[in-house]
């Protein structure tokens, strides 16, 4: 995606209202128990919200 790890983080933190952080291995780890299909829903609001649409 060329973002910045901290800028998705902080966007899926705040849509999921929980808190977590970056692993040394730049994955992110987060408070609570999320279905896949949560993470999915907002990965997609964050594509359509910060990447212009070509076609």
């Amino acid at each position: 995606m060329h973002r910045q790890p901290e800028h998705v983080m902080n966007f899926l933190l705040a849509e999921m209202g929980t808190s977590g952080s970056l692993d040394g291995q730049q994955r992110l780890v987060v408070k609570g128990r999320f279905a896949p299909k949560n993470f999915e829903g907002i990965l997609r609001r964050y594509v359509s919200k910060f990447f212009a649409r070509i076609g």
